[in-house]
C-alpha cells in the first residue's frame, strides 16, 4: 500500500470531483500539482525527519539554566523545513504562506507526523496560531506575529491546561489584569502541559494563554483568550516577559517535544478578540488542533504498515499453506501465512477508509473558504463540526491500534527499539489524550452537535444511502449494499433514542456516547468504502482488483463491529 499511489487513486477517482475542481480553480493550481507537491516533501523532506525521530526519542529534550535545548540535528533540520516553505504551506500569501489547499496541507501532515510526532507537533502548533489569530486577531497583531510564525521564525503555544484543570476549564486560575496605561494585559498563572512550550530553535515563542479576565468564579464566561511572547521588544534589544519554564515532563513518549510546566509573572499580554470570548477564540486552535490529532493517527499508522510489511516480506518462519504440494522449502516469508495476510487486510481496510474521510474533511475545509452565502457556509460549518470529534477520536485510536498491531506482526522484535515500532506505539499514546480526551470528543458529537444539529446528522445519512444505492448496481455487492443500508436506518434510529434519552434528563446516557461514536464512524467507512469499490468496479488493473478484494474484507470483517455499541443502544 503505497502512499503516493494511494493519494493519487483517492484525488482523482473518489473525492468530490466538483468539489475538487472548485477548490484547484479557487487556488489557481491542478490536482496533479498538489499530488507533485506532495511527493516532493515525501522524496525531499520526509526522509530527514524520519531518520531523526530515533535521536528525538533517545536524547529528548533538556531544561539547562532555565532554558529547553533540543539537539543540534533538530535545529538544523527545523530550519531547512521552514526555508522550503513547508511550515506556512496553508497559510495566506499576505503573511508568507504558500496559499496552498488544505486537502494539500493534509498530505504533508501525515506524512510528517507518520515520520515524527514530536516533529510534526511544532508545526501543527503554528497552523493552529495561524488559524485563530488571522481570524480574531487585531490588524495590529496580525502585521507583528503572523508572518514571524508563518514563516517559522518564531512558535507558537496554546496554554490551557492547569495543575488543579483539564478538562473542566471553568476552573482556570490564571489571571489576566488590565494595564491601563499601557493598553495591555498582564497575565499570572501557571499553566503545565504546554507542548512546545520552551525550546532553543527559535528567537522567540508566542503563547495563547487561556485568562480570567472576569471575576472569581465567573466560570467559562471570565475567560479571555491572550497573546503572550516569552520576549518583548525589537530582535536587537529583546527583555523577558517574565516567562518561566518551571520543568519539562518525563513522559512515555513524544520525548523529542518538550512538554513544559510555565509560569507567567505580571507577563505582558494582548487580548485576541472580545473580553468573554476566549472559549470560543481559543476554540478555533482547538478545532484545527483536533483535525491535527486525527492526521497524527493516520500518519502513524500508515508508517507502522509500512514498516510491518517490510519485515513480513523478509522474515522467513515456518512453512506457509500456499506452498503444499510444491517445491518451495520452509521457511517462508511470514507475509504469506493466512493469519499475516489477514491482519495487514484489515490494517489496510481501515487505514484506506480513514484517509478518504480525512481528505473529505480537508476538501471541506477549503470549501468553507469559498462560500458564496452565509448558508452555504453554515452547512460547511455544521458538517465540519460533525467530522472534527468524529476524526479525532477514530484516528488517533486508530494509530495505536494499527501500531499495536504492527508491533504484533514483528514479535519480539517489535518490542525493541531498533526496529522503530515500539516508539510509534508510545509516541502515538498521547492522540487519544490530549485536545480533549476521546470521551470529550464522543460527548461533542452527542450532547452538542446530534442534539442540536440533527438535521445535519439527516445530510449524512441521505449521503450514505446514495452510496449504498450504487454499490447495489455493482455486480456482486447487492449483500454489502444491503447491509450498509440497513446499518445506515439503525445508526439514525439510535440517534433518536439517544436524543430522547437527553431530553429526559437520563443520568447514565453518556455511557454510550462512546459506542455510538464508534459506529457512526464505521457507518462513514461503509460509505467510503461503497464510494471506492464503485470507482473501481469497471477498472481491469491489479490495483483495482485488489481494492476491491480489500472492501469485500471491510463490509464481512469490519463493518459489523457497528452491530454491539448499535445493539446496546437500541436494546437497553
Amino acid at each position: 500500500m503505497n502512499t503516493q499511489t494511494e493519494r493519487d487513486f483517492i484525488v482523482r477517482q473518489v473525492l468530490d470531483s466538483t468539489n475538487l475542481e472548485r477548490v484547484c480553480a479557487a487556488k489557481q493550481v491542478e490536482p496533479s500539482d498538489l499530488l507533485g507537491i506532495a511527493g516532493h516533501f515525501d522524496t525531499d523532506m520526509a526522509p530527514a525527519i524520519g531518520a531523526i525521530n530515533p535521536l528525538l526519542d533517545q536524547e529528548g529534550a533538556t531544561l539547562t539554566q532555565g532554558t529547553v535545548c533540543l539537539p543540534e540535528a533538530m535545529q538544523s533540520l527545523y530550519r531547512d523545513f521552514c526555508h522550503h516553505g513547508w511550515n506556512g504551506l496553508a497559510c495566506s500569501p499576505d503573511f508568507g504562506g504558500e496559499g496552498l489547499p488544505h486537502l494539500c496541507h493534509a498530505f504533508l501532515r501525515e506524512t510528517l507526523n507518520g515520520k515524527s510526532l514530536a516533529f510534526g507537533l511544532l508545526h501543527d502548533l503554528n497552523f493552529g496560531f495561524y488559524k485563530a489569530l488571522s481570524r480574531h486577531g487585531s490588524d495590529e497583531l496580525r502585521a507583528h506575529y503572523l508572518e514571524k510564525v508563518v514563516s517559522g521564525k518564531w512558535t507558537a503555544t496554546m496554554c490551557l491546561t492547569e495543575p488543579h484543570c483539564g478538562t473542566d476549564l471553568g476552573l482556570i486560575r490564571t489571571v489576566a489584569r488590565r494595564d491601563l496605561d499601557n493598553g495591555h494585559w498582564k497575565i499570572s498563572g501557571n499553566k503545565i502541559f504546554i507542548t512546545w512550550g520552551d525550546h532553543n530553535l527559535t528567537d522567540n515563542i508566542v503563547h495563547l494563554v487561556l485568562a480570567r479576565s472576569g471575576e472569581p468564579g465567573s466560570g467559562l464566561a471570565g475567560l479571555s483568550l491572550f497573546l503572550v511572547p516569552k520576549w518583548l521588544g525589537a530582535e536587537s534589544a529583546q527583555r523577558s516577559n517574565q516567562v518561566q519554564t518551571m520543568g519539562i515532563e518525563n513522559k512515555m513518549g513524544i520525548h523529542g517535544s518538550p512538554t513544559c510546566a510555565l509560569a507567567f509573572d505580571e507577563s505582558v499580554g494582548w487580548l485576541v478578540g472580545n473580553e468573554g470570548e476566549g472559549l470560543r477564540c481559543m476554540f478555533t486552535m482547538m478545532n484545527a488542533a483536533r483535525v491535527s490529532v486525527g492526521l497524527q493517527g493516520l500518519g502513524t499508522a500508515q508508517e507502522a504498515y509500512d514498516k510491518a510489511l517490510s519485515y513480513a516480506g523478509e522474515r522467513r518462519q515456518g512453512k506457509a499453506p500456499v506452498h503444499e504440494g510444491t517445491n518451495t522449502r520452509p521457511p517462508h516469508p511470514i507475509i504469506e501465512h493466512p493469519d499475516i495476510q489477514r491482519r495487514f487486510r484489515d490494517m489496510e481496510a481501515r487505514i484506506t477508509a480513514a484517509r478518504v474521510l480525512t481528505y473529505d474533511a480537508s476538501l471541506l475545509l477549503d470549501l468553507a473558504d469559498l462560500a458564496r452565502n452565509e448558508d452555504e457556509a453554515l452547512e460547511i460549518q455544521s458538517r465540519l463540526e460533525i467530522y472534527t470529534p468524529v476524526l479525532k477520536y477514530a484516528l488517533s485510536e486508530l494509530g495505536s491500534s494499527v501500531a499495536n498491531e504492527c508491533m504484533q506482526v514483528l514479535g519480539g522484535h517489535g518490542y525493541i527499539h531498533e526496529n522503530g515500532i515500539e516508539q510509534l506505539v508510545r509516541d502515538v499514546r498521547i492522540a487519544s489524550i490530549y485536545e480533549g480526551t476521546n470521551a470529550i470528543q464522543a460527548r461533542d458529537l452527542v450532547q452538542r452537535k446530534l442534539l442540536k444539529q440533527f438535521v445535519q446528522f439527516e445530510s449524512v445519512f441521505d449521503e450514505v444511502a446514495v452510496s449504498a444505492l450504487r454499490l447495489s448496481r455493482v455486480e456482486g455487492f447487492a449483500d454489502q449494499a444491503n447491509a450498509l443500508t440497513h446499518l445506515n436506518g439503525r445508526i439514525k434510529n439510535a440517534g433518536s433514542i439517544l436524543i430522547e434519552r437527553m431530553e429526559n434528563e437520563d443520568p447514565d446516557v453518556s455511557a454510550e456516547f462512546c459506542g455510538f461514536l464508534e459506529a457512526f464512524y464505521l457507518l462513514l467507512c461503509g460509505s467510503a468504502w461503497a464510494r471506492i469499490i464503485t470507482a473501481c468496479c469497471n477498472q481491469e488493473s491489479r490495483f483495482h482488483r485488489d481494492k476491491v478484494n480489500t472492501g469485500r474484507f471491510f463490509f464481512r470483517r469490519i463493518l459489523p463491529e457497528a452491530d454491539l455499541p448499535t445493539t446496546i443502544i437500541e436494546t437497553r
